[in-house]
């Protein structure tokens, strides 16, 4: 009734869906790609032995220059940054000071959260899930980047982008699936 409520909201909104046995993945719905998803959950079970009980979500990132991306270091998510069309920071969140090498990813969309998210957040109503992830990076939390640059990836946001996706689709065999 409230309308939509981003992907955070309406993650939290579906909360009583969700087995929480385990980790599970949260996919934009708007979001193609070739990224193995078993892969993906692999390299979250490999770095949540090595964190222990810190990691809530490891976000599938790739390379390349997006207007948005969000900062990495060694510990994992610890902030954002906007550029404009001159590439210059036009704004920049960190949740935390950097630790180790920075890094900039682009992200795609494709999560795999630890149920443990559930019980973290404080947030309700519509917001953004990366303002839950900067909430808990702050907190001490880690929040992974897993590189899927060398896969296939398309955001079908625009006319244009769908054209590019059924493009795609037919070079797979998939069209009109």
């Amino acid at each position: 009734p409230e309308g939509p409520l981003d992907t955070g909201g309406g993650l939290m909104a579906a909360a009583r869906l969700f087995k929480k046995d385990g980790p599970f993945f949260l996919h934009n719905v708007d979001v193609l790609s070739n990224i193995p998803l078993d892969g993906l959950m692999a390299e979250h079970r490999v770095g949540s032995n090595r964190w222990g009980g810190e990691v809530v979500a490891s976000l599938a990132v790739r390379s390349g220059s997006s207007s948005r991306q969000l900062l990495f270091d060694d510990r994992g998510l610890m902030g954002w940054e906007n550029r404009a069309s001159d590439r210059a920071p036009a704004g920049t969140h960190r949740a935390r000071a950097p630790v180790g090498e920075l890094r900039r990813w682009s992200f795609t969309g494709i999560h795999v959260l630890a149920p443990s998210v559930f019980q973290l957040c404080s947030r309700a109503g519509k917001f953004s899930i990366i303002s839950l992830y900067l909430d808990l990076a702050s907190q001490g939390r880690v929040i992974l980047p897993l590189d899927v640059s060398a896969h296939d990836w398309i955001d079908v946001g625009t006319p244009d982008r769908l054209e590019e996706a059924n493009r795609w689709a037919a070079s797979l065999g998939m069209a009109g699936r």
